[in-house]
């Protein structure tokens, strides 16, 4: 008994320091993996929520008035024009507004991303957004 005492004893203090330092080292890496992993997350959303409100503003631009194939002239219907816009965010799983004034119409969307690793720090969602203007252009 006092050989294994005295071994105990004689054990260096430092022993096992490189192990923390390790499992530490990891541990910080794994974060920072996963905050770069969720950031690649929100961009790639954003850019997702520029593309639908570019192309709701677009489908938005192709509500002429009635009186253009009789009139020979190219006005919005700025009540359709919002509708549609609107129609599309929602078939592409977006909320969002569009306001048509004159013959151009701007399409605000919002949205969020799931998290993937800063859930566990409790943050399930990071919001998108994008906004797009589109004008109906006559020659």
């Amino acid at each position: 008994m006092r050989q294994l005492i005295t071994k105990l004893r004689q054990r260096d203090p430092e022993e096992g320091g490189v192990m923390a330092f390790f499992v530490l080292t990891i541990a910080l890496l794994m974060g920072l993996v996963g905050v770069v992993i969720d950031s690649a997350i929100s961009y790639h959303g954003n850019e997702d929520a520029q593309f639908v409100a570019s192309s709701a503003a677009r489908a938005g631009t192709s509500a002429i008035g009635a009186d253009a194939v009789s009139l020979g002239t190219s006005t919005m219907d700025t009540a359709r024009a919002e509708q549609v816009a609107l129609d599309y965010l929602r078939a592409a799983g977006y909320e969002g507004t569009a306001t048509a004034q004159g013959g151009e119409i701007t399409v605000r969307v919002w949205s969020n991303v799931q998290t993937r690793f800063i859930s566990l720090f409790g943050v399930e969602t990071l919001p998108v957004e994008g906004e797009a203007n589109a004008t109906l252009l006559t020659q």
